[in-house]
């Protein structure tokens, strides 16, 4: 389809039996803005992805991602889902819950893929997701398009990691995931909150947080925590009546209840 200047489209069909839901993979700059989003359901996968810098880019970009989450079908899958829920949320201003994570086995994307029986899938960053902001902004400063390449092949390679793993392994419903990253998040943390948080997971306390959103205002909200990780948790905030995910850095004050989440009540 025809797209604005600034944005652009990779398609590609996909040999692939059919499946219920769509795949989607978002890679971020260093302010976790998306240049990329990646989905794949049945035979088609497409990445939208921007070209500049510009306003107008990242308005047009916004404009495209909540088209396409309109068309999209439900349930919305992703390795480690509370990221991309996060991102995509906060960019386009609004709540979007994913379904399920596709993080089954405690593995890295490649190494699940791996174990799984997955096919090679040429990947030109190896499945470090971490070098898609640092190739970003080379790409901004030299114009070469083989930088912003790169950053494409890789949302390809973990669309279709993702996709194997979700056909080989399925995947569990997001309000049921705990311990995103249960080998680095302990006790002994130095991080007052991510301790105060972990407490909360394990005790089932519902945690009463003050969080500021990217405009810096702030609210004073009851949390019941499903899944931690270093920079996002997910759990169900009474005050929105809804699962959202925050980003930890944001919490500025935890104060543990003596409340005990009862996810009955949470989700009848």
């Amino acid at each position: 389809m025809n797209q604005p200047d600034g944005l652009d489209e990779y398609t590609e069909p996909i040999s692939n039996p059919p499946y219920e839901g769509t795949i989607i993979d978002v890679e971020t700059n260093h302010h976790y803005h998306p240049l990329c989003f990646g989905s794949l359901h049945n035979t088609q996968l497409s990445i939208l992805y921007i070209t500049d810098n510009e306003p107008e880019t990242w308005s047009a970009l916004t404009h495209a991602i909540n088209t396409n989450l309109e068309q999209l079908p439900r349930p919305y899958l992703a390795f480690r889902a509370t990221f991309d829920q996060e991102v995509l949320s906060d960019f386009l201003g609004r709540p979007i819950p994913f379904d399920g994570d596709l993080h089954i086995l405690p593995h890295s994307k490649d190494r699940t893929h791996r174990k799984l029986g997955g096919p090679p899938i040429p990947d030109p960053l190896k499945g470090k997701s971490k070098q898609v902001p640092i190739l970003w902004e080379k790409y901004l400063r030299r114009r070469r398009q083989f930088l912003l390449d790169r950053i494409i092949q890789h949302n390809r390679a973990c669309l279709l990691k993702e996709t194997h793993i979700s056909q080989q392994a399925g995947w569990k419903p997001i309000s049921d995931y705990v311990f995103t990253n249960e080998r680095t998040i302990t006790f002994k943390s130095k991080n007052k909150n991510l301790r105060q948080l972990l407490q909360a997971l394990m005790e089932k306390r519902i945690a009463n947080i003050t969080y500021q959103n990217q405009k810096g205002e702030e609210t004073k909200r009851d949390i019941a925590i499903f899944s931690l990780g270093h920079q996002y948790l997910n759990g169900y905030c009474y005050l929105r009546n809804e699962i959202r995910t925050f980003k930890t850095t944001r919490i500025q004050n935890i104060r543990l209840t003596n409340r005990i989440m009862e996810q009955t009540s949470i989700f009848i």
